[in-house]
């Protein structure tokens, strides 16, 4: 009986916690006029920029990126909050309405190098403990090869150089400007934000890198750290002598 009622108690929580995430606030949001207001949940209306022009009903789609706010235009223009109207690219044809969606797609294909800094975490034979050792991974000794982009879908190779070419395969996204790098043969993980360094006039990318084996039996090692990528012009394993 006394089991009974726990269950009953626990459920009853559980139905009740249900209930008031359900009622929770989705949290701010945008809504895109027709004629090129938008409204904000927290300010109101906003009616100067973007371009508001009355009964003009000239919007299609909005987004929202590290470029700003970028509105398209039913005939293929798009506006954006830092550098305007763009007439030309993506085509812009003048009364055919023929835009229905806008979407960013940033080709990050090419060679990255890649500096990392974290602990390799390793078990001592034959009763431990964990011990973590840092280590460090500079380019050219490693980089990412990103070597296809199908859309969002990204593939390629992570290589590193210690006495040996080290080549872990990945398939990976990107959205917007989030990127994901899978090596499931090497049980790693790497995400990071893409952004750009006005200072070196560059798109970088700045993450984590996981990797954990899933086997469970003792002896297992792991990895974690944060890491640099930018553009380079080559990567090649061995690195050449410097």
């Amino acid at each position: 009986m006394k089991r009974w009622i726990g269950c009953l108690v626990v459920c009853a929580a559980l139905l009740i916690a249900g209930a008031a995430m359900a009622q929770m606030d989705p949290g701010p949001y945008h809504v895109l006029h027709k004629d090129g207001a938008i409204y904000n949940s927290d300010s109101g209306w906003i009616l100067t920029a973007p371009p508001y022009f009355p009964g003009t009903t000239w919007v299609v789609d909005f987004l929202y990126n590290s470029q700003g706010l970028s509105i398209l235009h039913r005939d293929g223009a798009i506006w954006n909050s830092n550098s305007g109207w763009n007439l030309s690219a993506p085509p812009y044809y003048p009364g055919t309405a023929y835009a229905k969606t806008l979407e960013y797609l940033r080709d990050v294909t090419g060679c990255w190098g890649f500096n990392d800094a974290g602990s390799r975490i390793e078990y001592v034979y034959p009763s431990g403990p964990y011990q973590a050792t840092r280590q460090n991974n500079q380019f050219p000794n490693s980089y990412i090869d990103i070597q296809s982009q199908y859309g969002t879908r990204l593939a390629g190779e992570i290589v590193t150089y210690d006495d040996g070419c080290n080549h872990m395969p990945f398939e990976g996204t990107i959205i917007g400007d989030l990127i994901t790098l899978v090596c499931p043969a090497d049980s790693l993980t790497v995400t990071g934000l893409l952004f750009w360094n006005g200072g070196e006039g560059r798109w970088e990318i700045r993450g984590s890198v996981i990797a954990n084996s899933l086997d469970t039996l003792p002896g297992g090692n792991g990895f974690f750290s944060n890491f640099h990528a930018w553009p380079e012009s080559t990567c090649q394993c061995p690195p050449p002598i410097r």
